[in-house]
């Protein structure tokens, strides 16, 4: 199953932006108003912004999806 990024803040804030860094393949890293890039925890199962660089849990693929907004 997928996993998703919930946010609580009732607002859009510095820590809410991110920036998108197009890889290859559809991927792309996502980088964090703190400099680092958002990974997957293994151990937890939880996505962080924790990396300095992008390894193999840093990669996300993206999905042009269609719909109503």
């Amino acid at each position: 199953s997928g996993k998703q990024v919930s946010a609580t803040a009732m607002d859009v804030g510095d820590f809410g932006l991110f920036t998108l860094q197009p890889l290859d393949s559809n991927q792309v890293a996502i980088r964090a108003n703190n400099g680092h890039y958002v990974t997957l925890e293994p151990a937890t199962d939880r996505l962080s912004a924790i990396g300095d660089t992008i390894g193999p849990n840093a990669r996300f693929e993206m999905f042009m999806v269609s719909g109503n907004p």
